[in-house]
């Protein structure tokens, strides 16, 4: 079956230990975009309630960044607030910086819906739960069951 799809420009992940392997052997071309929400969790969890405070300042300002140069910026920033609580950690996210950024080299118009796994999520936890169905296909009949 052809449904015209040439080319995957970029998967958008959670940072599965391996995903990012994966994407490159079989699509070596297509971006790989790790979700900043998912980053946001980590970083409420992990960090101090003061630190959490202005990371979530830099998340911000980095989803709304004119271009990859400002985002590497304030990634950079974000990073070195990680750093006063945990320098390992840091060092991890500063080596993913590319990965987080993905989502700067596309046009302004799709970036809100390409950096966080989160709108597939909740298509995935519809056909999950039975509540959605298309056309006469159910999640509870359809080939997935």
């Amino acid at each position: 079956m052809n449904r015209g799809v040439k080319r995957v420009l970029v998967f958008v992940t959670d940072d599965f230990r391996g995903i990012g392997d994966v994407i490159t052997k079989l699509f070596p071309f297509a971006d790989h975009q790790l979700c900043l929400l998912h980053l946001q969790r980590n970083l409420k969890r992990k960090l101090s309630s003061g630190a959490y405070r202005e990371a979530a300042r830099l998340l911000r300002k980095i989803r709304d960044a004119r271009d990859r140069e400002e985002g590497e910026g304030l990634f950079f920033a974000l990073c070195r607030v990680v750093e006063g609580e945990n320098a390992m950690w840091a060092e991890r996210l500063s080596s993913k910086a590319h990965k987080y950024l993905a989502f700067l080299g596309y046009p302004e118009e799709v970036r809100k819906h390409i950096y966080t796994t989160n709108p597939v999520e909740s298509v995935n936890a519809g056909i999950s739960s039975g509540g959605w169905s298309w056309e006469g296909i159910s999640p509870r009949s359809g080939p997935w069951r």
